[in-house]
């Protein structure tokens, strides 16, 4: 599955969510970014 995604989050890459592992949804989910995986990438 494709998902399109320009966020600032550890599974993105190339513009595409690279997260494959369905689990429940991490406690930080903010309804800002609209996704429940959203991990931010500290650089």
């Amino acid at each position: 599955m494709n998902i399109n995604c320009t966020s600032n989050c550890i599974y993105q890459l190339d513009g595409k969510c690279t997260f494959n592992e369905l689990t429940m949804p991490i406690d930080s989910f903010s309804y800002e970014n609209d996704c429940p995986y959203f991990t931010e990438r500290i650089i």
